[in-house]
């Protein structure tokens, strides 16, 4: 299960504000804003675009589902090929829902959102406890009032969340910089695909076609971007070559 996926839980809403819903899910805080204009699919992937460039950055989810309660699709492997949402070909054609998760600066905290097809709500995830804070994101949201991309680079993370989000990247950086252990690493997690998903992934290889390859190792076993793109360019290739 994703680190958002947990945000599907809901209980009862706090009533409050009848232009916003607010439901306690563990730890994690959901809200349903509804807006004064519909959104249509088009609006919906400018907006995720503009936000993407401006308030959410390490972005890590992008996300599509084909029916409201449905079970999120992840697209994430299509944003990092394609640099932006505007340009995801899964995008093209229209969806129920399109979400977009990652840290917020403008909330100081790791958030999603979630745009719903042909209706007035933008859905809000987040550790923020703040009703009337999400109300006027949500405006933002609508609005695209948090600048342009250079501008918003000005806006700083929370020193708690820049310091757990830089102490991960470092843990991360430096088991990939320790090439044996992490190659032995990646071996190891090939030898738990199944025949079916090694034959496949090697024959793209094989064929030439990285990209996909490592688009594969993605969605066949939820391996993360990083690591597959490194399983793929880093091992599989060079034991590739070494057969030839």
């Amino acid at each position: 299960m994703g680190f958002f996926d947990a945000f599907k839980k809901k209980s009862s809403p706090n009533k409050e504000d009848n232009t916003i819903k607010h439901y306690k899910c563990g730890r994690w805080e959901q809200y349903d804003v509804l807006m004064n204009v519909g959104f249509s699919w088009q609006m919906i992937v400018e907006l995720a675009d503009y936000m993407a460039s401006t308030d959410i950055s390490n972005i890590e989810q992008v996300s599509i589902s084909d029916h409201i309660s449905g079970e999120d699709k992840d697209q994430t492997y299509e944003f990092a090929f394609h640099g932006t949402v505007r340009q995801m070909p899964s995008l093209a054609n229209e969806h129920a829902t399109l979400g977009l998760a990652g840290a917020s600066k403008t909330l100081n905290a790791l958030t999603k959102i979630v745009w719903i097809n042909q209706t007035r709500i933008i859905r809000v995830f987040t550790t923020v406890k703040d009703q009337t804070a999400i109300r006027d994101y949500a405006d933002k949201i609508l609005n695209k009032g948090f600048g342009t991309a250079d501008e918003t680079k000005q806006c700083s993370q929370s020193p708690k969340l820049q310091a757990a989000m830089k102490k991960q990247q470092e843990k991360i950086e430096s088991f990939r910089a320790d090439t044996d252990r992490y190659h032995k690493h990646l071996r190891n997690e090939w030898d738990k695909f199944s025949d079916e998903d090694q034959k496949a992934i090697m024959e793209l290889i094989e064929a030439g076609n990285t990209n996909e390859a490592i688009k594969q190792c993605h969605l066949r076993t939820k391996m993360g971007l990083m690591p597959a793109k490194d399983l793929v360019t880093k091992v599989l290739k060079e034991s590739a070559a070494d057969l030839e």
